[in-house]
């Protein structure tokens, strides 16, 4: 079935078919209590009820998974995480347009897939760089401050030209790399939250080499992120780049 998750993922019915088996596996549900069957409660979304008649304890999909308190349409989330995890550069206020959501919406779902990648499949080999290389990009159209024209100074950010150099041709091909995928996609993003975009885009340069399944199932079983987590992850001094296209 998980084979076919991009048309499952089409209907409503087709994603619970898909989460019951990316959570438990294929005929593999098993309660507390050791029973293997369930039965579904046609009264509610995503509820089933363990077939044990001294147990009979209600056990819902989304509880404890990735999509747990998310109050989008289940076709709408899985078809979210499927076009991150496909690799496609698509900016926030483009793809909450393509799926009928709110802006902020998309936002925080982004961030929290984002942080999501970064945690559970990290990306051999990593540069650590100063952020304030990456300023000229990421402030341009932030939201915690003015756009600005791209040969501006940010106001406090501490950015020097003459002062802040990459120390080697790698880190130079890393930062230039960087910049362009944030000036492609995302027209500027802002520097509180860079590491995040970064991760998304450290997790781009390789994910037409991972299996897209193990990915889908990963995610759902990473358990729900919070707000809390975003930020206690943002703001860094430096962020990570990778080190994948550093060949001449």
């Amino acid at each position: 079935m998980i084979a076919n998750f991009e048309q499952l993922i089409q209907t409503d019915a087709g994603c619970e078919e898909l989460l019951f088996e990316l959570r438990f596996g294929q005929n593999c549900f098993k309660c507390e209590c050791g029973c293997t069957k369930a039965y579904k409660i046609l009264t509610r979304k995503f509820l089933y009820e363990c077939a044990n008649q001294e147990c009979k304890k209600q056990i819902s999909l989304t509880a404890g998974t990735f999509f747990h308190g998310k109050k989008l349409a289940i076709s709408t989330c899985f078809k979210l995480v499927v076009d991150i995890i496909s690799g496609r550069e698509i900016a926030g206020a483009a793809h909450a347009a393509e799926l009928d959501v709110g802006a902020s919406t998309i936002w925080r779902w982004r961030h929290e897939l984002r942080l999501v990648l970064e945690k559970t499949f990290p990306l051999g080999d990593n540069l650590k760089v100063d952020r304030n290389l990456l300023n000229r990009v990421l402030f341009r159209r932030s939201v915690e401050s003015p756009a600005k024209n791209i040969n501006d100074k940010v106001p406090g950010s501490g950015f020097n030209e003459n002062q802040v150099e990459p120390r080697s041709q790698a880190e130079s091909r890393a930062v230039a790399d960087a910049n362009r995928f944030v000036s492609k996609t995302y027209k500027g993003v802002s520097g509180k939250y860079s590491q995040l975009y970064l991760a998304e885009y450290r997790f781009l340069l390789s994910a037409k080499m991972q299996d897209k399944t193990t990915l889908l199932k990963s995610i759902v079983r990473a358990g729900p992120v919070s707000i809390k987590d975003i930020v206690s992850y943002s703001s860094p001094k430096f962020v990570n780049l990778p080190l994948v296209r550093m060949v001449s």
